[in-house]
């Protein structure tokens, strides 16, 4: 079957369908699926689970003040946190858009190579929730945090809000891929983070390597598949999935302050409230954080920014194109 598959490809002169062809190839070699997990015997009690730098409130007074046990929970939950947003991007986020390809309802991605890849991403999809949810279960027992409740992140919470506005299925899907699409290409810088740290848990930092290894071919797999389905748009479809891709940032790039409140509420921390609204006022959205760049030049490489209506949609969310 691949050797069809590669010899019909090698014929084709569309350099997107060749690129994507060479990920798949490379398939069996680079995925993590079946390759040796972190070993958990590496857990090292006396090492923080998260950085300070990546919690929402790290520069407040208050977290400051806070005793080093009370750090350490919560330090402990930041990483609990990361890995929950891993699966929410991944069964709520992704799952749904691959879904959407495999049944032909996105225009433009109907190729077998196409499919053969969003197969693939959905086998490591599934392998990376349970790589972090064993981490989660390792942390939340050596941690004494079983009981923690999490509730909904804001990523999920906001693209669920903008669908019930619109009716047609077609804007559903859009915004759906839209959030995909940032989320695939952010999810390997946002990953980097930890797994590049070596202040941290060597468990927790082999895991998200572990993880980070596949989400590098997946962001150069969404970036690929965009560019097979754009050429497949009407302008307002267009022009929508523009309005979408940049939303979609704002959204990924949420701090979630309504579900670390609930967070230190259980924690018993004080002054929480104090801490989450101060924090809230000053910046809910972290762009600062976020690398756009790959997602620009995608943009740019579709000829979106061509028009100056496109270039508009982004400048208004106060997100630099340059």
């Amino acid at each position: 079957m691949n050797n069809f598959l590669i010899d019909n490809i090698s014929k084709d002169s569309n350099n997107s369908i060749k690129l994507l062809s060479t990920i798949h190839n490379s398939w069996r070699q680079r995925s993590m699926v079946g390759k040796e997990t972190p070993d958990y015997l590496n857990y090292n009690v006396d090492k923080p689970d998260f950085i300070e730098e990546l919690l929402p409130f790290s520069e407040h007074y208050i977290f400051n003040e806070l005793d080093c046990s009370e750090k350490s929970k919560i330090l402990s939950c930041g990483w609990l946190v990361y890995n929950e947003k891993t699966v929410c991007i991944e069964s709520d986020i992704v799952t749904p858009s691959c879904n959407d390809i495999l049944n032909n309802k996105i225009p433009g991605l109907s190729s077998p190579i196409i499919h053969k890849l969003v197969c693939e991403t959905l086998v490591d999809e599934a392998y990376h929730i349970l790589l972090v949810k064993n981490a989660n279960l390792i942390c939340q027992y050596k941690r004494d945090l079983k009981n923690i409740d999490f509730g909904e992140f804001s990523l999920a919470d906001n693209l669920k809000r903008e669908q019930q506005k619109h009716p047609e299925q077609w804007k559903k899907r859009l915004i759906q891929l839209a959030a995909s699409i940032v989320s695939e290409i952010f999810v390997s810088d946002y990953l980097e983070q930890l797994s590049s740290n070596n202040t941290i848990q060597p468990f927790n930092q082999a895991t998200v390597a572990a993880h980070r290894n596949d989400e590098l071919a997946h962001s150069k797999i969404f970036t690929e598949i965009t560019k097979q389905m754009i050429v497949k748009l009407d302008a307002t479809q267009k022009e929508f999935l523009v309005r979408m891709l940049a939303q979609s940032v704002l959204w990924f790039a949420n701090k979630d302050f309504d579900l670390w409140s609930r967070i230190l509420v259980q924690l018993k921390i004080r002054k929480n409230k104090e801490l989450i609204n101060d924090c809230r006022e000053d910046n809910e959205v972290a762009l600062d954080k976020i690398d756009c760049s790959d997602l620009i030049d995608l943009c740019k490489s579709v000829g979106f920014f061509d028009q100056a209506w496109a270039i508009q949609i982004f400048s208004d969310l106060n997100i630099d194109v340059e």
